[in-house]
């Protein structure tokens, strides 16, 4: 992992959705927010998705570039996307940005039958894989093919 400010707060959370209830994976431990999904359940016959959730921040001037390079994957790049995504099993991907105090923080957001198929999509050697990688170390200081750094719990209320 590249040893930068960004790689010191880079959060991630993974759930599993199921009809009423939420099972916390370990594997990337606490969240630092939650976003829901309308996951399937076995009244609509659809599976129901892996979800991982993350918040990593922009590295200051970075933000162009983060922005430049997500509306090429939304629009001309869209199928080598699509086609990394599938040949992964990721069923979807979103993003959004937040202006804070501290700069701009990107929220993502992705859906997969298990967490392996985002292993799969950041450790492919298909060009396309290769060069998101790349651009995302550039804006965000982390080696997305990496795990993230633990996280510690410290607050977890369910009713």
């Amino acid at each position: 992992m590249t040893d930068s400010p960004c790689s010191a707060i880079f959060f991630r959370r993974t759930w599993t959705l199921e009809r009423t209830s939420v099972r916390r994976s370990p594997w990337y431990g606490t969240a630092f927010f939650l976003v829901d999904s309308s996951g399937g359940s076995a009244d609509t016959g659809r599976s129901t998705p892996w979800v991982q959730d993350f918040a990593v921040p922009v590295i200051s001037g970075k933000e162009e570039l983060d922005r430049n390079t997500l509306e090429e994957i939304a629009g001309p790049r869209l199928a080598e996307h699509e086609a990394a995504m599938r040949d992964a099993g990721i069923s979807r991907h979103a993003a959004w940005h937040q202006q804070t105090p501290d700069g701009t923080l990107a929220l993502v957001y992705m859906e997969a039958p298990d967490e392996m198929a985002i292993r799969k999509f950041t450790a492919s050697d298909a060009p396309f894989n290769a060069w998101f990688c790349d651009v995302m170390e550039e804006v965000h200081g982390v080696d997305i093919s990496q795990p993230g750094p633990p996280a510690t719990k410290v607050l977890d209320v369910q009713l």
